[in-house]
């Protein structure tokens, strides 16, 4: 008998939003309004042959539902962080989801 050593577990989940019901998480102070988010620092990112642009960094727990950003930008959380590129275009709806415009795309 040998001991068994579970390494990788994968878990689907499905269920049902309501549309428009927002979810607690993209709620914070100024929630539902359009308003402009505040980066909590700036970092060098390369950008081909533009070379290296100061980009603002947010924090995804900093940006409530209404919040509007243009690229280029970055946004972090834990488990991933968005890149907005020059003419990208990111809002935060009221479900918390980041609805982000690609280029020249409108949102």
């Amino acid at each position: 008998q040998e001991a068994l050593e579970l390494v990788a577990a994968r878990v689907t989940v499905q269920g049902v939003v309501e549309k428009g019901n927002p979810v607690s998480a993209a709620q914070g102070p100024g929630s539902g309004a359009r308003r402009a988010a505040a980066p909590y620092s700036w970092r060098g990112v390369y950008a081909g042959g533009q070379g290296f642009i100061d980009t603002p960094v947010y924090r995804r727990s900093e940006l409530a539902a209404g919040a509007r950003l243009e690229g280029p930008a970055i946004v972090e959380e834990a488990a991933s962080t968005t890149v907005l590129l020059a003419q990208d275009r990111l809002e935060v709806v009221p479900t918390g989801e980041l609805i982000i415009g690609i280029g020249q795309e409108e949102t």
